[in-house]
């Protein structure tokens, strides 16, 4: 049963602010010390990277003993988040697929340094959309969750549509597409969130004109999505003393990617995602502030990120949304956008897809209230963010895509 939706509603207030991006598609332009040889490389990352000092005691992940890798076996829930897969591989959820809130939102931030913030809300999504808000059980399978708590045009994963209403599986072709952005004999490859940031921008425009039901929802695209490529650039690479803010080179992604071979003869093995050994995370958290500085950065170089939207029924048609009329007035477009503005919109949109996606469940309302406010709302409460009154949901009907919960 889906949990009741209106304790979102209930749980955020706030004051008008901007939203940037709409009425374009048009892009600007279109073992200890595992990483030594590319230190030089590091200076790549953007100024919302970590500059906090290398603890090689504090940072390195365990993947030993208890820890070690270990293969799902039939039954086992694995989904389309490829840091949640390695996570129940590794110990540090159960092996299962099968976890809570607190569970969740710990591991993410031990193993991956997702700040508390971040994992809280993601977290307390698995369990309003997928899970139990009376227990906060949920799986990582996230059936139903599609557009949601995950959207098209990831940096990997087939769009839902385009693989028979199955989004949990990696496409070996756009995997290759972000592998091949950098050769694979460079020693020095870093996959940065520069370089992320430029995939994104290709996944989208694959979207648009391979996918007739795309549909960059008001928070799958500018939240979801935007946040899948940000803890791609932002999460997963390694750190050392020469490369504190961190080193993504090839053999770290195809790990985490549950990929193995050569540009030539690449392999995926679903749900068999893996920490590499050695794997040191990041030596501090990578919070709303930070995710949100990576949203607007991406945005500006890329418009079209910002959008909401999706194609109507045949590929090319893409076709943005009005978000001052979506929003009842709430949120208008700005040049350049703001970060607190972007973060707003896509809470409170996160806010009204999960209103307009679940039924009513008076039994979770008491349960899913509390989590929210104890867990999630504290985070805006500085943002003072702006409530849409009315939500014109009609402005959606034209994207097939919408209805795509799988």
């Amino acid at each position: 049963m889906r949990p009741f939706p209106a304790l979102i509603a209930l749980a955020l207030a706030g004051a008008v602010s901007a939203y940037p991006g709409e009425g374009s598609t048009g892009d600007n332009k279109t073992p200890t010390c595992p990483y030594a040889a590319q230190a030089a490389n590091a200076k790549r990352q953007s100024s919302t990277s970590s500059s906090a000092t290398f603890d090689p005691v504090k940072q390195k992940i365990d993947v030993t003993g208890v820890h070690a890798f270990k293969a799902p076996a039939k039954g086992d829930k694995r989904g389309p988040c490829p840091a949640l897969n390695a996570l129940a591989n590794h110990g540090y959820l159960p092996h299962n697929g099968v976890t809570n809130f607190t569970e969740a939102s710990e591991a993410c931030n031990k193993v991956f340094g997702m700040g508390e913030d971040v994992s809280n809300l993601l977290s307390t999504l698995g369990t309003l959309l997928s899970g139990d808000p009376k227990t906060s059980v949920w799986d990582i399978y996230l059936r139903g969750a599609h557009n949601l708590y995950e959207a098209d045009a990831s940096p990997t994963y087939w769009d839902g549509y385009m693989n028979k209403g199955n989004p949990n599986t990696l496409n070996l072709k756009y995997f290759k597409q972000l592998y091949d952005r950098l050769p694979e004999s460079d020693p020095n490859a870093n996959f940065d969130y520069d370089v992320v940031v430029d995939h994104r921008a290709m996944r989208f425009n694959t979207s648009v004109s391979q996918n007739p039901r795309f549909y960059y929802s008001p928070f799958g695209g500018p939240g979801a999505s935007a946040s899948a490529h940000a803890f791609l650039g932002r999460l997963m690479a390694n750190h050392s003393a020469e490369a504190p803010n961190g080193i993504l080179n090839h053999q770290t992604l195809k790990s985490l990617f549950a990929v193995s071979g050569s540009s030539a003869n690449l392999t995926y093995k679903v749900g068999h995602e893996r920490i590499p050994d050695y794997y040191y995370r990041r030596p501090d958290d990578y919070n709303f502030p930070a995710l949100g500085n990576d949203i607007r950065n991406a945005g500006q170089k890329y418009p079209k990120l910002l959008l909401t939207g999706g194609n109507t029924g045949k590929v090319n048609s893409f076709t943005s949304v009005n978000i001052t009329d979506l929003t009842g007035g709430a949120y208008h477009a700005t040049n350049p956008p703001e970060t607190d503005n972007l973060l707003c919109f896509a809470f409170r949109m996160a806010q009204q897809e999960i209103l307009e996606a679940t039924r009513h469940d008076l039994e979770d309302l008491t349960a899913g209230m509390d989590l929210w406010n104890k867990k999630v709302a504290p985070s805006f409460a500085a943002l003072n963010c702006a409530s849409v009154g009315k939500y014109d949901t009609s402005l959606l009907k034209a994207f097939p895509g919408s209805k795509d919960y799988y």
